[in-house]
């Protein structure tokens, strides 16, 4: 499974598209949900230890999701994620765009694993002891982390977020 990277530029995009710009990133729904989806994530990662037919992997990406897809041997459901909402619509815009259901012969079904295999396999390696990165792979600028990186990555988020709220509060 992948999932949009919480700490990420294009977790902000969706979350003003979706919320507006009137609160802070980290106290949005979205973020909310993301972490959320973390904590669930490891605790599906624990029930399935020992257990031979059960393996639930995750990454995050920093790349806005081009749609939902759910894969079996079979077919293939898809829906495309956009966005733009009416006024009318929710914040989250999931469920209001069909969902198209490809056979696995179809030329679809073969492309949207290659998207999902492209997007899984663009990590970046941090090196040791310092703060610069390189990339690994082709050189591109999408990056997916584990799910290890991704929970430090937002316990340090929500405490520089933390430290700003504090500052503010001081300098009122």
């Amino acid at each position: 499974m992948i999932l949009l990277d919480p700490t990420s530029l294009a977790a902000q995009v969706r979350r003003v598209a979706e919320e507006g710009a009137s609160q802070p990133h980290v106290d949005s729904q979205l973020c909310t949900d993301l972490c959320a989806s973390i904590a669930s994530i490891k605790n599906f990662e624990r029930m399935a230890v020992g257990r031979h037919h059960f393996k639930l992997t995750a990454r995050f990406s920093n790349f806005h999701p081009m749609f939902y897809m759910l894969c079996t041997r079979e077919r293939l459901f898809f829906e495309p994620y956009h966005l733009g909402r009416s006024k009318a619509d929710p914040p989250c815009s999931g469920g209001f765009v069909p969902t198209s259901v490809f056979d696995h012969s179809s030329s679809m079904y073969h492309r949207a694993i290659a998207h999902f295999d492209y997007v899984w396999n663009s990590t970046q390696e941090f090196a040791r002891g310092t703060d610069t990165k390189r990339t690994k792979g082709d050189g591109h600028f999408l990056i997916t982390r584990t799910l290890e990186e991704v929970e430090e990555a937002t316990r340090r988020f929500h405490e520089l977020n933390s430290r700003k709220g504090l500052a503010q509060q001081d300098d009122e």
